[in-house]
């Protein structure tokens, strides 16, 4: 939502394994200089007690990508962690696409079980996506500067069309 918490209408109270929940992140140029962006994406279980469990699979809360206008950091990407850049220069008052589509729990949580009860009990699983930009000037540079990262750029600058 605008307010920046996860919302959910359809779950009514309970999370169905497998559903799938349409899940939507996107940036906006709020600002008024032209900008790249980044969007890093954690997932990870957390108890009652807010501790994470850092021994249960982030990879069994999905997310659908769309990948078209992204390019996936897969050096920086893990299974708790997904780094992703928008291509072209966003410009004042723009928005990025939407770099999600949906989300769900994969079913599999129920097949990890010790003799008294589920492994994933009483968790919550969290999501955080947080954006960070750098202006469109020197672009490379700032890239690199910025998010210790080497970009490719077309040959106005416009464009990221690789991540090393």
């Amino acid at each position: 939502s605008a307010s920046g918490t996860l919302s959910l209408p359809e779950i009514e109270g309970k999370l169905k394994l497998g559903y799938t929940y349409p899940e939507q992140i996107a940036a906006s140029n709020t600002g008024e200089i032209p900008q790249f962006v980044r969007i890093t994406i954690k997932k990870y279980w957390m108890t009652k007690e807010n501790s994470k469990r850092v021994d249960l699979s982030p990879a069994l809360i999905e997310l659908k990508f769309n990948e078209d206008g992204w390019i996936k950091d897969e050096k920086s990407s893990t299974d708790e962690r997904e780094v992703y850049y928008y291509a072209s220069v966003l410009e004042p008052g723009q928005s990025t696409s939407d770099l999600t589509s949906t989300l769900s729990v994969s079913p599999k949580v129920m097949s990890e079980k010790t003799e008294e009860n589920y492994s994933y009990n009483d968790l919550k699983f969290c999501l955080e996506a947080s954006v960070d930009a750098v202006q469109n000037r020197h672009a490379e540079e700032a890239i690199k500067s910025t998010w210790g990262v080497t970009a490719s750029m077309n040959g106005d600058g416009t464009r990221i069309t690789a991540i090393q």
